[in-house]
């Protein structure tokens, strides 16, 4: 049981990563599916793809900070492994935060 939580404490924040590299490169072209999709992201394909840089490079670094996280939480830290699970759960929670909140302040404005 341990393992399996362990794993999913490092996938998620993976997960986060991955998904970012394709819109950091701007690879994602406007949908209605993936990527920062606000009323001003959606505005123009240059805001697009300006908002997306910004998210994608925030959910690289905001995934690699909380993997970073949970690997240090798991090796060393000496409690109980839903403690471990919640305290990387938090990591993740702030990774998710800083997704929402950094291409809000730091992309284009209209």
């Amino acid at each position: 049981m341990t393992k399996v939580l362990l794993a999913l404490s490092v996938f998620g924040p993976a997960l986060i990563a991955a998904l970012g590299v394709p819109l950091a490169l701007g690879k994602v072209p406007p949908n209605g599916t993936y990527g920062y999709r606000t009323a001003r992201s959606l505005g123009s394909p240059e805001t697009w793809y300006q908002m997306n840089r910004v998210a994608g490079l925030t959910m690289i670094w905001a995934g690699l900070a909380a993997l970073a996280t949970a690997c240090l939480v798991w090796l060393l830290l000496d409690v109980s492994p839903e403690a471990k699970v919640g305290l990387s759960t938090a990591a993740l929670a702030a990774a998710a935060a800083a997704i929402v909140v950094v291409p809000f302040f730091l992309g284009p404005r209209p």
